[in-house]
């Protein structure tokens, strides 16, 4: 799975709710950087804090199975975009 693809999936799980669907995307990928990826580390600037628990992502979760597809500079590029996003959201007044 590619950046486009990964960005396509993103589209298909809008259900009007951008906010919750921004943060469910973003914590999967910081999940699976944190917990699955040696080769890369969750920016700090996203001030990710991973669960004592280990990831949360629910198996069956459309992100949770495009993020595990993912090679690691698409999902890294992801994350960034989804990151700018949650951004954009909240200086919009569109986080709750």
């Amino acid at each position: 799975m590619n950046f486009n693809d990964l960005k396509s999936d993103f589209r298909m799980t809008s259900d009007g709710d951008n906010w919750g669907n921004c943060l469910s995307w973003w914590f999967t990928i910081a999940d699976e950087i944190y917990f699955n990826r040696e080769n890369l580390r969750v920016p700090e600037s996203w001030r990710f804090k991973p669960s004592m628990c280990g990831p949360s992502n629910e198996a069956n979760r459309w992100e949770t199975i495009a993020v595990l597809e993912a090679d690691d500079v698409s999902l890294m590029k992801f994350g960034h975009l989804i990151s700018r996003y949650a951004s954009l959201l909240k200086h919009l007044g569109k986080d709750y």
